[in-house]
């Protein structure tokens, strides 16, 4: 077992793509020093994989971890900020020279649909797990992604059942105990969450709009140097704190474009889904 006084977590300053390289090589160093020997990469189009390739695995002290790709089921657009008045539209799924450079460094790529995701009924969206998936939001968008990922890897076979294993997205990364989406609740085989090794202190993609969110980068222009935590420097009692009107927010990264977005199967991918992270 791993010496529960050895263990840490990175904060990091925000959500998304411009964070991923941090969130892996705090995990590639957490899967080395505590005995980790399966990264499961939450990804859109392939960019956090063929960043562990470049980066990581070309190195003896990482080359022991075996790495395996999940990405969304292939051909479904998303927008890639949700932040940005411009809408970049992303597709998902690995294909061409992309998939051949990722196979050829031994990594599994598994495709599927994310558990939690909502089921399309007609014109309506019906699926109870979303409210897992929401719930699971507290944490920030990436951290349901890593869970849905490992459950995806464990549905193919490319893990199994009760495996210890990391899963990351562009800036989460957790250590669990596997498992198969069905047994996700399961008292005996189901998903453990060991350690939280990276993610975000603000979520600034996820809840964009929460107060704390819009204090906190008011807060940013005072210094550059400390990562400053949400209440730290808050009157108990902050005045002006209205409540946002109620709404349902998808995961960062991860806001489905209209139907009438869809890029064309087979057409160039034009990025990835960040946090959706991908890593």
């Amino acid at each position: 077992m791993t010496d529960k006084k050895t263990l840490s977590t990175t904060y990091l300053k925000g959500e998304g793509r411009a964070h991923v390289l941090e969130c892996m090589e705090a995990t590639f160093r957490h899967c080395r020093d505590h005995d980790v020997k399966t990264l499961v990469i939450y990804t859109a189009s392939g960019d956090g994989p063929l960043l562990a390739i470049e980066r990581f695995l070309s190195q003896p002290q990482y080359s022991p971890i075996r790495v395996i790709a999940v990405t969304p089921s292939a051909n479904r657009t998303y927008v890639e900020d949700p932040r940005k008045n411009e809408r970049t539209l992303v597709q998902t799924g690995i294909f061409g020279d992309r998939r051949q450079q990722i196979e050829r460094a031994g990594i599994s790529i598994v495709s599927a649909r994310l558990p939690f995701r909502s089921m399309l009924v007609g014109s309506e969206h019906k699926e109870p797990m979303q409210l897992v998936d929401l719930a699971f939001g507290v944490l920030g968008g990436g951290f349901s992604l890593c869970l849905q990922a490992a459950m995806m890897a464990c549905d193919a076979g490319a893990i199994i059942r009760l495996e210890r294993v990391a899963a990351m997205s562009a800036d989460t990364a957790i250590v669990l105990v596997a498992s198969q989406s069905e047994s996700f609740f399961s008292n005996k085989t189901g998903l453990l969450v060991e350690h939280i090794i990276c993610r975000p202190l603000l979520y600034d993609i996820s809840k964009s709009e929460h107060f704390m969110t819009e204090w906190a980068k008011e807060q940013e222009q005072s210094s550059d140097d400390h990562v400053q935590l949400p209440l730290e420097g808050m009157s108990s009692d902050p005045a002006g704190l209205i409540e946002a009107e109620p709404g349902d927010a998808a995961p960062a990264g991860l806001v489905e474009a209209d139907p009438g977005d869809s890029t064309p199967p087979g057409s160039d991918e034009s990025g990835e889904s960040d946090e959706d992270a991908d890593s």
